[in-house]
């Protein structure tokens, strides 16, 4: 199990709202003007996470909890609002996806003179992880369970075992569209209805001539 605390003081930068807020008008502002003059004070914050997150580890893609503790001036900002920039700030740090964070706890508390926010990383599984596109199950990122494709671990996105479903198996039969009352098997039903297409389109054609 992997594990890292981190923390930062708390300012309006950490806040979503400092780059996407409205101006007096009631209109949000331009987007020249909140990246020129709140972007450098965010990006000293993620770089300051980026830094204290620096030789923790090992991470790997897969869950990856965080833990949120916001300690703010007072109860002008909300403490939801630093999720953005904690997410992207862990991510670069830790080299993790942000798809696998979860939030297991985000608490507040008001402290005029310590403003703070606090962060604890942790995950459980030590390995890569991918999701099956076909079951929707987690499982290992290696070739025993994926074969080899063009993603960015080199995988296929559909494991081992649904993918011999699609092709040889009956789990994935469904009705042939045409109407032919057959049932298809992902792998060859593309054919079959093309062949059954191209027959209904001929049985239309003599009917119409």
């Amino acid at each position: 199990m992997s594990e890292a605390f981190i923390e930062f003081p708390y300012s309006a930068a950490a806040s979503k709202n400092s780059l996407r807020g409205k101006g007096g008008t009631g209109t949000s502002r331009s987007g020249k003007k909140s990246w020129v003059y709140m972007r450098p004070a965010a990006k000293a914050l993620m770089q300051n996470i980026h830094e204290q997150l620096a030789g923790s580890g090992p991470w790997y893609q897969n869950k990856v909890w965080l833990d949120i503790f916001v300690t703010m001036p007072s109860r002008s900002s909300d403490a939801i609002n630093v999720l953005e920039l904690v997410a992207d700030g862990v991510k670069t740090g830790i080299g993790v996806d942000d798809k696998w964070f979860s939030i297991r706890r985000l608490d507040w508390d008001i402290n005029k003179h310590d403003p703070l926010v606090t962060v604890l990383v942790s995950q459980v599984d030590e390995w890569d992880g991918q999701v099956c596109s076909s079951c929707n199950k987690l499982k290992p990122a290696t070739t025993e369970h994926f074969a080899k494709g063009q993603n960015t671990l080199g995988l296929r996105h559909t494991c081992k075992q649904c993918s011999k479903a699609n092709y040889v198996g009956k789990e994935k039969t469904i009705p042939c569209w045409c109407g032919c009352g057959e049932l298809t098997v992902s792998g060859w039903a593309r054919g079959h209805n093309l062949k059954n297409q191209s027959k209904i389109v001929a049985l239309l054609d003599k009917e119409n001539n």
